[in-house]
């Protein structure tokens, strides 16, 4: 049986976060509680990760799903085995990291103001929040869940409740995928959001392999380097609560340790790896043991 690594975080994004500007980066492996060096293509991937149950009968359900979202699809998605990684999210990949390199190289958060960047790159971390394997693993028991109770109910009226588990954990979290309309409305709009660009001055960020915090939060921290982040956050002064510096002119940021630790916390949570430099990641779990005892 022939195999393939998906990943679920690309691997341009885990280059980001390498010393060396290459394919080696540490990582931290939370249930080994270990540090390991590796290299991008041997962590956060799955074999054949979006690969359906039933491909013929998804990829009748998946192409009628699209149309009801007015959604065009390549005809070629019928015939790959890797339908969501070869069709869409290299497409979608490609412009982000053209985008990123933009960003990183003007090092201004000017650009961040241009529509069409946020739309993007919130449909990249969108995409990023429903591959882990943590969204997963909660769709998937939601749906043992569902199965578990409708076992409960008499056997004549059992077949009738479980015909309406049509659709799998998998094909739950890749509908997430593609109704992206329903999260970033409010957030792309000018008049409710501001988007700058976070700088710290001398630690680091690093990023776990679960990006929850762009739906438990109004505010968002995204490492896009070791010294760089896109911060999201209320125009209001008044709503912020977890990143409180003042953005200059240039829509620049400068984060303080209060800041950065917060933002380590967000992508500590619900993740099993932590990538980014060995000494930032000890030095956020000195400060945790600190605070917890």
């Amino acid at each position: 049986m022939k195999t393939k690594k998906q990943h679920y975080i690309p691997q341009f994004f885990l280059k980001k976060f390498s010393e060396n500007n290459d394919s080696l980066i540490s990582a931290y492996l939370k249930p080994q509680d270990k540090f390991i060096s590796t290299n991008t293509k041997r962590i956060c991937y799955r074999e054949y990760y979006y690969d359906p149950d039933n491909k013929e009968k998804f990829n009748t359900w998946l192409v009628e799903y699209a149309q009801k979202l007015k959604i065009e699809l390549n005809t070629e998605l019928l015939t790959k085995d890797q339908y969501i990684e070869s069709v869409f999210l290299n497409a979608l990949e490609t412009t982000t990291a053209n985008f990123l390199k933009k960003i990183l190289e003007n090092s201004n958060g000017i650009l961040l103001q241009d529509d069409m960047f946020r739309v993007c790159i919130l449909i990249f971390i969108i995409n990023l929040h429903a591959r882990s394997p943590y969204y997963r693993g909660k769709y998937e028991y939601l749906f043992n869940q569902r199965i578990e109770a409708y076992d409960r109910f008499p056997k004549e009226i059992q077949k009738e409740l479980k015909n309406r588990l049509k659709i799998t954990a998998k094909e739950q979290q890749i509908i997430e995928i593609l109704d992206l309309h329903l999260y970033f409305e409010d957030i792309v709009a000018r008049s409710k959001y501001e988007w700058s660009l976070a700088i710290l001055d001398r630690e680091s960020f690093f990023i776990g392999d679960n990006f929850t915090q762009l739906y438990d939060l109004k505010e968002v921290c995204i490492p896009i380097s070791f010294d760089r982040a896109i911060l999201i956050r209320p125009k209001d002064p008044n709503q912020r609560k977890w990143y409180l510096e003042k953005s200059n002119k240039k829509y620049i940021t400068k984060l303080g340790d209060r800041s950065l630790f917060i933002c380590s916390c967000f992508q500590d949570a619900n993740s099993d790896v932590l990538i980014g430099k060995r000494s930032s990641i000890e030095k956020y779990f000195r400060i945790l043991d600190r605070i917890e005892t």
